[in-house]
């Protein structure tokens, strides 16, 4: 966005120290309150509306597009802090240097800056109306300074930290990017190679056949004067014919292979149903559309669908299973959970050592898990890789 980071898109790192930071300031809250008993309901009261403004301000107000109130929210809850910090006493600096930091990292650099100097700026001036009357001007400078300093400190670390988060998604997104032109080439290659049958098929087929045909017409000449040359040229006939259809069989078939990918659902709802059909096991699946991405990520995650299944039944004696794929964040996951035994202890066969390979040749990962019903399944994320322009235009051709 042009104005806050999405929370969604946020590593789960910064949504850790978000949590950290919200258990400091009810720490804050809770020792401020103990501190001001009498002040304990005005206090809880601002402390509440603090928090709902600043859950509000992640989960919802930073997914949406560029408005007034991502502008002004935090200048909400920074009065909200000040009156805090009023009727808290001396804990009220650090709940300051909280929501500096929750900006300084969500929001732009920009607008963090400006935002820590309007918030330090009133802060400071509460902190002098606050003081001694008997502090000097040399000691309100030195305290000025000193505040300034920690703040600089404490912002420095939340921008270097975000422009850390910043570069690491770039170059993510870069690896990304190259990890897809580099399947789409091994995919150009597999496409290359289909015309390559494709010219075999006519070469080789079309001589055998005519090869056939100049057989056929020497028979019609032979038939009623040499039987046997007849017959020897019958024999020559059916083995062209028959090697012909060898060449088309081998082809189709080496075609097919992925054809068979291209309705992702429908060759997993074929699955699904062969082992409904076959066990007694149920299977609950749901399926987003992948059929945008390219061939190889489809054919990766059917057949972790399949070594899931296959598992589950035969290791596991399970009577139910659970897929789920979503496409979310540029990014496919897949989810697989059965409610049969649970390993002690998983050890990789191929089957497994198979999958993890695929999974890591297109940048993939796998997570054995137990869900929140004591299932234990798999989960995979595999980066979501759609076709590029030249593969969508090879495959028009190949089909004219």
């Amino acid at each position: 966005m042009d104005l806050m980071f999405t929370w969604k898109n946020e590593e789960r790192i910064f949504k850790v120290f978000h949590a950290g930071m919200g258990m400091l300031f009810m720490l804050l809250i809770t020792f401020g309150i103990s501190q001001n008993v009498e002040q304990a309901p005005v206090i809880g009261g601002l402390a509440l509306a603090y928090c709902a403004l600043t859950i509000f301000r992640h989960l919802y107000l930073s997914n949406l597009k560029p408005n007034i109130g991502q502008w002004v929210l935090p200048y909400i809850e920074a009065a909200i802090l000040y009156y805090i910090a009023i009727y808290g006493g001396s804990f009220g600096y650090s709940a300051f240097i909280l929501i500096i930091w929750d900006i300084s990292i969500d929001y732009k650099t920009e607008y963090g800056i400006v935002f820590t100097l309007v918030v330090f700026s009133i802060y400071m001036r509460h902190a002098m109306l606050s003081a001694p009357l008997s502090l000097s001007l040399v000691g309100q400078i030195h305290m000025i300074a000193i505040g300034f300093f920690q703040i600089a400190i404490y912002v420095g670390f939340a921008f270097t930290a975000k422009n850390y988060n910043v570069q690491s998604k770039n170059l993510r997104r870069t690896t990304a990017e190259l990890h897809a032109k580099m399947i789409a080439m091994e995919e150009m290659a597999v496409l290359q190679e289909r015309n390559r049958i494709t010219a075999e098929i006519h070469n080789t087929v079309g001589h055998q056949l005519t090869t056939a045909l100049v057989q056929i017409e020497a028979i019609q000449m032979l038939q009623e004067k040499d039987a046997e040359q007849v017959k020897k040229r019958l024999e020559i006939i059916k083995e062209q014919v028959r090697k012909g259809l060898q060449e088309i069989r081998r082809a189709i078939n080496a075609i097919n292979a992925d054809h068979e990918y291209e309705d992702f659902s429908a060759v997993v709802d074929r699955l699904v149903d062969q082992v409904r059909s076959h066990t007694k096991v149920e299977i609950d699946c749901t399926i987003e559309e992948i059929d945008d991405v390219m061939l190889s990520v489809r054919k990766t995650l059917y057949h972790v669908i399949l070594e899931a299944i296959t598992n589950g039944i035969r290791h596991g004696q399970c009577q139910a299973i659970q897929i789920n794929l979503l496409n979310q964040d540029q990014l496919i996951h897949l989810a697989i959970f059965n409610d049969g035994l649970v390993p002690n202890n998983i050890s990789y066969g191929y089957g497994l050592t198979k999958m993890k390979e695929g999974l890591d040749s297109l940048g993939g990962s796998v997570m054995m898990k137990i869900n929140n019903q004591g299932w234990f399944g798999l989960v995979v994320e595999l980066p979501l890789y759609r076709r590029m322009e030249d593969e969508d235009g090879q495959n028009q051709n190949h089909a004219s």
